[in-house]
């Protein structure tokens, strides 16, 4: 029998996920006006940032659902023309301010042009993800390489040898050490999108390298 859930049991999981917005956004709300409050002492400030942290990580996780259950559902069965170069330079601009904090070498390599026909918003959700990854478990002043080439596109970071990546990494829930605030889904949503997309996934691990190649 197969693993894969029911029609209606992805229904209703993203059906309980978009009830959910409304009380989150709800004791968002409040916790910041909380916040506004005179004579607040600091560990009630403290306690307030953790509520709204949380809140923000459940959010996370109730979209991170609803992408899940929608692939499950075939939702992103349309396909148009994707050009990665521009999926590429798109999602470096995401996370720019994540990179200048870090202070990250950049290296964006187009060894040749890479335009496929797929999901425009599956392949945009699979390569922010990646790059997220792969700034996320970077070093202070370390490397971010983002290569395209023919029928493939490679991201590559450098990592802290104490805190290596784990060998299960596109597990749903799976987080290094190093790791704080995660839900743990991004990865394993790339795995879901290159499963339906049936894209390759290939991971190396090279002394202080971390990569990901996603073959098309």
């Amino acid at each position: 029998m197969s693993d894969r859930p029911t029609k209606n049991a992805t229904e209703y999981a993203e059906n309980l996920s978009h009830e959910l917005l409304t009380p989150l956004a709800i004791i968002r709300s409040k916790a910041e006006i909380l916040l506004q409050s005179p004579n607040l002492k600091s560990e009630d400030l403290k306690n307030l940032d953790v509520i709204i942290k949380n809140v923000a990580r459940m959010n996370s996780l109730n979209r991170s659902l609803i992408l899940l259950s929608k692939i499950d559902n075939k939702v992103y069965a349309d396909r148009t023309s994707v050009n990665l170069k521009d999926v590429c330079e798109e999602a470096l601009e995401n996370y720019e301010d994540q990179i200048r904090s870090k202070s990250l070498q950049i290296r964006f390599k187009v060894e040749s042009e890479l335009v496929i026909s797929s999901n425009k918003t599956l392949i945009d959700i699979l390569i922010n993800n990646l790059l997220k990854n792969a700034v996320t478990h970077n070093l202070k002043n370390g490397e971010l390489l983002v290569k395209i080439s023919s029928g493939s596109v490679e991201i590559k970071n450098t990592f802290d040898l104490n805190f290596p990546p784990p060998k299960n990494q596109f597990k749903r829930f799976t987080t290094s050490k190093g790791e704080s605030g995660s839900i743990g889904l991004g990865l394993s949503i790339v795995k879901r999108i290159a499963k339906f997309l049936e894209l390759e996934l290939q991971v190396d691990v090279n002394e202080s390298n971390y990569s990901t190649i996603v073959s098309f």
